[in-house]
């Protein structure tokens, strides 16, 4: 069990119990398990994918597109990632050295409008409705340390 609870921003519909009112799906009708305090307990699965298979066009594009945080690759063992690929347009890439292409390990680095240096990962996670794929959000929180 697990008592953290999170807002989420769904892709579209959602599993909804009637109990919480008249426009209830009957907790998508019948996949999610309907809660007496209202609610529903779904099993899920989690997809990750690439958000970008080559140099992004701008730093509003990465800004946009990306929401999962990341490391400096400083922090990793020398030659994990691989020397800095400047876009020429602010962007900044960093290759994972075992695969040397835009993968779900690249990490991109950009400066806001602020000054503000942004590392993302280029990823994107699904959280998804077992038996039922059209219910989904993305990007999942962590509650967990990773220090």
């Amino acid at each position: 069990d697990n008592r953290n609870f999170f807002k989420v921003y769904w892709d579209g519909d959602y599993p909804k119990n009637d109990k919480d009112g008249s426009v209830g799906n009957t907790c998508g009708n019948g996949i999610c398990q309907s809660l007496v305090t209202g609610g529903c307990l779904c099993d899920t699965t989690i997809t990750e994918s690439r958000v970008f298979k080559e140099m992004p066009n701008s730093v509003a594009e990465v800004l946009t597109k990306l929401t999962i945080g990341w490391y400096d690759t400083d922090a990793y063992d020398s030659g994990s990632y691989s020397d800095a690929i400047l876009g020429g347009n602010g962007v900044t890439a960093y290759l994972a050295a075992s695969t040397g292409a835009y993968d779900t390990e690249t990490v991109f680095e950009v400066m806001d409008d602020y000054g503000r240096l942004h590392r993302f990962k280029n990823t994107k996670e699904h959280v998804r409705v077992k038996g039922a794929s059209q219910y989904a959000f993305r990007n999942a929180p962590s509650f967990m340390s990773v220090l």
